[in-house]
């Protein structure tokens, strides 16, 4: 049956590759619908009472349909996004597919920026199968059993050469020039950002524990992040160097897409 934005059907046309993804496990569609056509309605709802356009964040949808109508950020970023979730096709079985199900939910439900943020899940995810033999056996597992309701961990990889867990924690820091604009800026986001997180979900666990910091912003905001830790150098316990995503072009044109870490992103 047709929905009012029949979102489902619009993805298997422009952008099918995420049902590759998702394979044979379905998603909530008529959630996803809902979600989507309350955000729509509350834009033209703004529009009707003042007149005025109003600003829409990005969200995958809206990076879809840039790119469909030729801007060319949104198709890097598109094609981005195509290639690694072909990745992530090839490297996840059908079990770990299963579980990355509420990620690509979450990517489809939140209509705005933080959208970034269940993409940033993904990148690292890919990230972690791309180099290491570790497993995912868990997604958002409570970090006390005994308090489902509690604090979740982002994924769960298994290490069979050593019989023990993984816990992996994303944080994202979304940034732009009025939290890069001096060192100190640096300094605070990190604390607020790092510190925060690791006070919350890293540093009582009694499994081994990796926070990574994954950055989203303007190029030259990121390269103010790069030289900001190459001059201080700033550590975080059980915390890797941030990451990050930059599109390149080749000496041909091609786009180079490079996920990675921010002291080698530009190499």
């Amino acid at each position: 049956m047709t929905t009012k934005y029949d979102i489902k059907n619009r993805l298997k046309e422009y952008f099918p590759i995420i049902f590759e993804l998702i394979g044979e496990n379905n998603l909530d569609w008529r959630t996803i619908e809902k979600r989507f056509g309350e955000k729509l309605d509350e834009h033209i709802k703004k529009f009707e009472l003042t007149g005025q356009l109003i600003r829409v964040e990005a969200s995958l949808y809206h990076i879809i349909t840039a790119s469909k109508e030729g801007k060319d950020e949104a198709t890097r970023l598109l094609d981005f996004i195509t290639k690694l979730f072909q990745e992530l096709i090839a490297r996840l079985d059908k079990e770990e597919r299963k579980l990355i199900k509420k990620n690509i939910f979450d990517l489809l439900t939140n209509i705005d920026m933080k959208y970034l943020n269940f993409l940033g899940e993904l990148c690292v995810l890919n990230q972690v199968k791309r180099n290491t033999k570790l497993k995912l056996i868990a997604t958002e597992q409570p970090l006390d059993k005994n308090k489902k309701d509690g604090t979740k961990i982002d994924f769960v990889f298994f290490n069979a050469d050593s019989d023990r867990k993984l816990l992996v924690e994303i944080v994202n820091l979304h940034i732009n020039d009025n939290v890069t604009g001096t060192d100190n800026k640096i300094e605070t986001l990190l604390d607020q950002k790092i510190k925060g997180k690791l006070n919350r979900k890293g540093l009582k666990t009694t499994y081994e524990f990796l926070l990574i910091p994954v950055v989203w912003g303007p190029i030259d905001d990121i390269k103010r992040l790069i030289q900001y830790y190459e001059t201080y150098q700033p550590q975080f316990k059980n915390t890797s160097i941030p990451v990050c995503y930059m599109t390149f072009s080749d000496n041909v044109g091609n786009r180079v897409h490079k996920f990675g870490t921010i002291d080698t992103i530009l190499e």
